[in-house]
């Protein structure tokens, strides 16, 4: 036998040892973890009543291209899984191909109701590995929950984001995406188009969560268009949008969202990020906060990220208190305005006055970093304030220093 053939073999026996290996952890009630030898791999197999929650986990940078083949193939022999979670962070060695078999695999899952996928930086792939991916998913009926996190996957461009969000449209148990498109340079307002098309389509959506930060090709067409879509989703009750230095968007685009987000009426909680967007002027936080008045009777959470917007001013500080007074059921407050360099005193006071009613508020947490013209004497005044109101909990205010405050009766 050649020596070729010889370390050939060896690959392979290796390779079937691996793959019992991590087989015996699921026949093995009593075995709860095992780290593989020569391999930074680690799997946990949990017995939770008659299925498996099954755990993969990879540090940066080592898991190996024999390894993944091994977990793809010990998991065809899995059936009752129902919670998958794999973490395949900065593993370079990841191709369009490794997505194929590892889609293969998928599809023998049936009982899987939540999957959670992190390939990022996984700089090799692109559309093809994204549609593979897709075909795996398509065939598991009973999906419920589904993560994919492809930041820096810079390959991927606008028919990939079509094609996934083609096959979500057809599981209809889903009820909880979450995608993350971080750094992928190549998608635009496009690709936000073709996904508000099939997300709007999905009335039994509950949780909605995109990430295209730093997707520098994203215009207000593209938000505009998602925003149309989204408010066809009369079942949504959390949504997260994070276009942070998405820098082609615009003020009149905040106006359109937060008109179309006002006629979600489920709507109980929502994250929107738009810091470092530098074509957002003054007038996009005062458009954005008179739309979200319309969600006063279910709204319980908002997260607002304006950071690194210099010129917002007390005017739309004032039009966000306003808004933040008529969500009567509030109960926490996130607020990121650092830099808003033109907010002083006023702007504080026009805070409070929106704050100061809410009977149910338990949460604040204000970034005012850098906004130089308010003084500590003000805000001292303005931490009391919120101190004093009946069913606070918590309390974080980032400017010169950070202040906490957590009351004895906290749950948080």
């Amino acid at each position: 036998m050649s020596e070729n053939s010889s370390d050939q073999a060896k690959k392979i026996d290796n390779l079937q040892n691996l793959t019992q290996k991590i087989q015996n952890i699921v026949t093995r009630n009593n075995k709860h973890e095992i780290t593989l030898a020569k391999e930074t791999l680690r799997s946990q197999f949990i017995k939770k009543a008659d299925a498996f929650v099954l755990r993969f986990r990879g540090e940066k940078h080592q898991i190996r291209d024999e390894t993944f083949k091994a977990f793809i193939k010990a998991i065809k022999s899995l059936k009752k899984v129902h919670k998958m979670d794999v973490d395949c962070d900065h593993c370079d060695f990841m191709t369009d191909k490794d997505i194929y078999a590892f889609s293969r695999s998928l599809q023998r899952l049936s009982s899987l109701e939540s999957a959670n996928l992190n390939f990022t930086y996984c700089y090799k792939l692109g559309d093809k590995g994204l549609m593979n991916l897709c075909e795996g998913l398509k065939r598991i009926n009973c999906l419920k929950s589904i993560k994919i996190n492809f930041h820096g996957c810079r390959k991927i461009t606008d028919r990939g984001l079509e094609n996934i969000s083609e096959v979500f449209k057809g599981i209809h148990s889903l009820q909880s995406i979450n995608l993350i498109f971080r750094y992928c340079s190549q998608i635009t307002s496009k690709g936000l188009e073709s996904l508000g098309q099939n997300l709007k389509r999905m009335i039994s959506l509950q949780s909605l969560n995109l990430d295209f930060r730093h997707c520098l090709d994203i215009t207000d067409e593209g938000l505009n268009t998602l925003s149309e879509d989204l408010k066809k989703l009369n079942s949504l009750q959390s949504l997260l949008l994070n276009f942070g230095y998405c820098s082609q968007i615009k003020d009149e685009a905040l106006r359109n969202l937060g008109q179309n987000l006002a006629k979600i009426h489920s709507l109980q909680s929502i994250s929107l990020a738009f810091d470092y967007c530098g074509n957002i002027k003054k007038d996009g936080l005062g458009y954005l906060s008179e739309g979200l008045k319309g969600l006063a009777s279910s709204l319980r959470s908002i997260d607002l990220n304006f950071y690194g917007r210099p010129k917002i001013t007390n005017k739309n500080v004032k039009s966000l208190g306003e808004c933040l007074e008529s969500l009567i059921f509030l109960q926490t407050i996130n607020l990121n305005l650092g830099f808003g360099f033109y907010i002083t005193e006023e702007g504080l006071k026009s805070l409070w006055e929106g704050i100061k009613g809410l009977f149910f508020l338990k949460s604040v947490d204000l970034n005012l970093e850098g906004c130089r013209e308010i003084t500590t004497e003000a805000l001292d005044r303005f931490i009391e304030d919120l101190k004093s109101m009946p069913k606070i909990e918590k309390i974080r205010i980032v400017h010169k220093k950070v202040f906490h405050f957590k009351s004895n009766h906290s749950s948080l």
